[in-house]
């Protein structure tokens, strides 16, 4: 599913004429859009649930992959030993959930569940989470609709049998719309 539709790429004033695609073949330019906005960025703009294993550092704070956070479903942490453990965290009113830490992804421990205070180094830990956007940001859905109008230039003079697959960023609009967005995490 792309981050804009046929009809919210109609009414952007790009100047072409767009009698001549149906909705079905400007779906096909918005979902490669999409894609390619999703590689470009190295992250997805939708809302979908996780999962995310990694082995713990000794902190009580661990960045996810998928931000924001929408909602926290659960952490277990599971020993590295010879004979591995699980336990899982009784409660996730033990996570510091701040507007802040979902807005950046972090899950972060107040250390008061007996099973897991910190993330140890001698674990890994699952957590389920949904992340994303519920609706993709205003200017990821104008770069998307920027991107199709990039995909669309060689058909200015008639509509095509096929769709590309591969069109360069030749925008620099496009890219700087996007680079703000890119995951660069440390």
């Amino acid at each position: 599913m792309g981050y804009i539709t046929p009809a919210e790429f109609r009414t952007k004033p790009f100047g072409i004429a767009l009698r001549q695609y149906d909705d079905e073949l400007l779906q096909e330019y918005i979902d490669i859009a999409t894609a390619n906005v999703d590689a470009f960025t190295e992250r997805k703009f939708s809302q979908e649930n996780y999962t995310e294993v990694f082995q713990g550092d000794n902190t009580d704070t661990h960045l996810i992959y998928e931000y924001p956070i929408q909602s926290l479903t659960g952490i277990t942490q599971t020993t590295i030993a010879s004979t591995p453990v699980t336990t899982s965290m009784s409660s996730m009113t033990n996570v510091i959930l701040t507007d802040m830490n979902l807005a950046m992804g972090r899950v972060e421990l107040n250390g008061l569940d007996n099973n897991i205070s910190t993330f140890s180094s001698g674990s890994l830990y699952t957590v389920t989470y949904t992340g994303g956007f519920a609706a993709a940001p205003a200017v990821v859905k104008h770069a998307t609709a920027l991107w199709v109008s990039e995909l669309l230039k060689p058909d200015y003079g008639g509509a095509q049998e096929s769709v590309p697959e591969i069109v360069p960023l030749s925008s620099q609009q496009i890219s700087e719309l996007l680079i703000p967005l890119r995951r660069r995490r440390i």
